[in-house]
């Protein structure tokens, strides 16, 4: 088992941040800007597991958000605490099938113009190998319970503005591999992608 806690502290200079404004005819637009500067500190802390018939890890982050976009708008400011969790477990049921989940969350955090709700991923995956661990057949399900929205509010003087969209379509993947030349000692790996999400 690793544990590791790293405390940190950044200072950008013309961080980018999304802003959107509304015309005379009622059309909004999503676009950029570089605000003064963004000052963010916090903590991470990840523990991993391997070695064993449970491998993975495990993550948090909590941190501290202050932007000062007085150079685009006073009103554009924003201070806001964030936080968000990760975890990729893989379970070895057999010698043959492994077992492996994906979980990500991101609370909720205000931003210039409003507020991003929290968000979620979560995905599932089994791999059965075969004839000699040449021959395997990998099952994945990605989104199982419709959770993967990313939704925001926008508060303005002119307008309010409520978005949702779906990130990554649900779906069911169904693939099999054959493995030519030698087969490898192991492979308990690559089922999922190990990414954490946010894009993240």
């Amino acid at each position: 088992m690793t544990i590791q806690l790293t405390p940190y502290y950044r200072h950008s200079l013309n961080a980018v941040a999304t802003l959107r404004t509304i015309d005379s005819a009622g059309v909004s637009t999503r676009t950029f800007a570089n605000v003064g500067t963004t000052d963010s500190y916090g903590t991470d802390a990840n523990v991993a597991l391997s070695g064993g018939r449970v491998s993975g890890f495990a993550g948090t982050s909590l941190f501290r958000q202050v932007s000062n976009a007085s150079n685009l708008a006073a009103n554009l400011n924003a201070r806001t605490f964030g936080w968000n969790a990760r975890t990729n477990v893989s379970f070895h049921a057999s010698s043959t099938l492994d077992l492996q989940t994906l979980r990500f969350y991101r609370s909720a955090m205000s931003v210039a113009q409003g507020r991003n709700a929290s968000r979620t991923r979560f995905s599932l995956a089994a791999r059965q190998k075969l004839v000699g661990n040449r021959m395997s057949s990998s099952l994945r399900v990605i989104d199982p319970l419709n959770t993967s929205r990313e939704r925001s509010t926008t508060v303005t003087p002119l307008f309010y503005q409520l978005s949702d969209r779906t990130r990554e379509p649900r779906g069911l993947l169904l693939s099999v591999n054959w493995m030519f030349g030698r087969a490898p000692k192991s492979d308990n790996n690559g089922i999922l992608d190990q990414s954490n999400g946010d894009g993240e």
